[in-house]
């Protein structure tokens, strides 16, 4: 069954830091924690309540799923008029409750003071805003219009925001990328040096677009404009944020993750796939298994002469291998 919930911030920063996983408990002054079962109810409450009390004006609205054979043991409250129906999920059993929610807690609606700017600038630092609440409680940290956080200690993880070009006049749209650093792949070394604060999207190997990722298909890279509806954009961003790129972003978090799932998820990874086995064998060779780096190098090898189509690329792999010692 499908539930909304408004939030304010300080709750959507806490869900956002479980990786929009689960709720957070309930305060000692709150008994009871209250889904409702229409996105008007939950829209009412956030541009009534959250907007006009909360500190920042802010308020999010939430969509999740819950198993329905949990859920029927609670009965539906109207508390007004007919769509402003609502479970009562005693504070103790919120736990739970969030053990039998399907999938990820996605945003389909933010409200605000913040959607009053008018100039690109200030609507892309809107935006960009608002995808730093949600990515912060995360780990992930601003540098200019990149947010970046470090898993695995060394492993980079990017969200960047691309302007178009004023010679071509296009400062009105904007790109989002995403990308997946692995250094000793990025680099082609077995030893590689990770002296950087942070990374940008261009440094990474695994890289793609907002659009693409919803879509899972590569023609349809998203582009924004900003001289759109502020608050539709930033809607869509939010909902591809929390529902397609943070769930993978979870998942490709380590080496072993990588190794075992990259592949299930190639509209994560529009540049390099043809790279994969050549990256693979940079991370065998850092965790010390020449063996597994060789053979994947040599698999990669072969299929590149096969090709034929680059003959640099062959000289480049050779001298990749005398580097390597492979």
């Amino acid at each position: 069954m499908i539930f909304y919930r408004p939030v304010g911030t300080k709750e959507f920063q806490l869900i956002a830091k479980s990786g929009f996983k689960c709720f957070p408990p309930r305060l000692p002054e709150q008994p009871i924690f209250y889904p409702v079962l229409s996105q008007e109810y939950a829209t009412e409450i956030t541009s009534n309540w959250n907007v006009k009390y909360n500190d920042d004006h802010v308020g999010y609205v939430t969509r999740f799923e819950v198993d329905d054979e949990f859920v029927r043991k609670y009965e539906p409250h109207t508390v007004g008029a007919s769509y402003h129906r609502e479970l009562w999920i005693p504070a103790e059993a919120l736990e739970e409750f969030n053990n039998h929610i399907i999938g990820t807690i996605s945003v389909i609606e933010v409200f605000g003071v913040l959607f009053k700017a008018s100039s690109t600038t200030e609507r892309i630092n809107v935006i960009e805003q608002v995808v730093f609440t949600v990515l912060k409680p995360l780990g992930f940290k601003k540098f200019g219009r990149t947010l970046h956080r470090f898993v695995s200690e060394d492993i980079s993880q990017v969200i960047n925001f691309q302007c178009g070009q004023a010679y071509r006049d296009e400062t009105n749209l904007m790109w989002i990328n995403t990308g997946i650093r692995v250094p000793e792949s990025f680099e082609r070394c077995f030893c590689p040096s990770n002296t950087e604060t942070h990374y940008p999207e261009y440094k990474c190997n695994i890289r793609s677009r907002f659009g693409i990722i919803a879509s899972k298909d590569i023609q349809k890279e998203k582009t924004f404009d900003l001289n759109g509806d502020l608050k539709q954009i930033t809607k869509e961003i939010l909902q591809e944020l929390t529902s397609d790129v943070i769930p993978v972003f979870e998942i490709l978090s380590s080496r072993e993750a990588i190794l075992a799932h990259r592949r299930e998820y190639p509209w994560f990874d529009t540049m390099n796939r043809h790279l994969i086995l050549l990256e693979e064998a940079m991370i065998y060779g850092r965790a010390g298994n020449l063996e597994k780096a060789r053979e994947l190098f040599e698999t990669y090898y072969s299929g590149a002469l096969k090709d034929c189509k680059q003959p640099g690329h062959i000289r480049y792999l050779d001298d990749l291998r005398g580097k390597l010692r492979l």
